[in-house]
């Protein structure tokens, strides 16, 4: 946003809307810092789901109870990355970002 774009489409909103709800709103309220902060706080969560992809995605949504159904072949329907990404997801919950 700050290099102009207007927007996106965040995979990882999926999982922590109030999150990057929150993010945006600081960055049209012109707090930066706050935004900033967010964002670099919310990193992990994307950096996973850049790397692990549908199949990550899916997985992470099935286990906060979100029907995500499974990825169609031949994406497996589990990610080796999951368990990497259970500390993220019970972090951001604890914060209560994770609906």
């Amino acid at each position: 946003m700050a290099l102009g774009a207007e927007g996106g489409i965040l995979a990882a909103a999926n999982l922590a809307p109030r999150a990057y709800k929150a993010l945006l709103t600081h960055f049209q309220e012109g707090r930066l810092a706050e935004a900033q902060a967010l964002q670099r706080r919310l990193y992990p969560l994307g950096d996973l789901l850049s790397r692990g992809g549908v199949p990550l995605l899916k997985q992470a949504l099935r286990h906060l109870g979100l029907p995500a159904g499974y990825p169609r072949p031949p994406y497996p329907q589990e990610s080796p990355l999951f368990g990497e990404l259970l500390p993220v997801l019970d972090s951001l919950r604890e914060e209560g970002w994770i609906l």
